[in-house]
């Protein structure tokens, strides 16, 4: 994306104290916190996109916190609708969705193979979920004490 294209400034209708290391605005921009920013980019330099985000709050106030955006840089086709458990997926149009519950995410299934060792990614079949993390990022990011989106280990094959 040109610099032009990023948006740079989310605006809070109410005063807020705290923000997940990882969040979806209101216009399913991703916002990251530096500290899980850094664990990103030291798993997989050079793969996702960051830059500055402020993220300012009614009378002038701005969160004092240093966030950026986030695009994924990362798309998978590692999916496996038919290994996955009967009941978790349905088909929308061309591509896939999930109902966002742990027994439903749980019956999911991707292939080892195609993730090969990558930490962030979307996947190209399915809409949602539509954020991805390895085992490796999430542990990471709880040892730091970052709180994370709600998200559920799904079976890898």
């Amino acid at each position: 994306m040109a610099d032009w294209e990023l948006v740079k400034e989310f605006r809070t209708e109410k005063g807020i104290k705290e923000i997940a290391a990882m969040a979806e605005t209101t216009n399913q921009l991703l916002i990251v916190h530096q500290a899980l920013k850094e664990l990103i980019e030291a798993l997989e330099p050079d793969v996702h996109q960051f830059w500055p985000m402020k993220i300012s709050m009614p009378r002038g106030k701005v969160f004092p916190e240093p966030y950026f955006g986030l695009r994924i840089g990362q798309f998978l086709n590692s999916f496996r609708p038919d290994e996955s458990a009967e009941g978790s997926v349905r088909q929308r149009g061309s591509g896939y969705f999930c109902y966002d519950t742990k027994r439903h995410t749980a019956g999911l299934a991707f292939s080892d193979q195609v993730i090969g060792g990558k930490h962030l990614w979307r996947e190209q079949d399915l809409v949602k979920p539509n954020i991805f993390m390895s085992d490796a990022l999430q542990q990471r990011a709880a040892e730091a004490g970052l709180q994370l989106p709600k998200h559920f280990q799904a079976q890898v094959v």
